[in-house]
């Protein structure tokens, strides 16, 4: 169906699918909303919201608006990322009883 609508606009169906924008305002919005993703996340010392679910929905969305980037600046971004994650779930295993103290 997608592909259907793109067509009516006489967009290059494969082209439209398989090339995120470049245009770079949006890439420095998408640059913004990493770096500030990151950030909320170097800072806590919990999950923000003590919420597995929303850390998930986070790394979810980090993991695609990253991958809108150049590939070695999501490489780095998410490994970062991914960093904290570990960090922070580490930190919920121990409060909780389940990791190593």
């Amino acid at each position: 169906m997608a592909g259907r609508q793109l067509e009516l606009f006489g967009q290059d169906v494969d082209a439209a699918r398989a090339e995120p924008s470049r245009d770079p305002a949006f890439l420095e919005r998408v640059r913004l909303d990493l770096d500030l993703l990151l950030e909320e996340y170097r800072r806590a010392e919990r999950l923000p919201g003590g919420d597995i679910t929303r850390a998930t929905v986070a790394e979810l969305r980090f993991h695609g608006l990253a991958a809108l980037l150049p590939e070695a600046e999501a490489r780095k971004l998410t490994e970062a990322f991914d960093a904290e994650l570990d960090r922070l779930y580490a930190v919920e295993e121990r409060l909780s009883g389940r990791g190593p103290g």
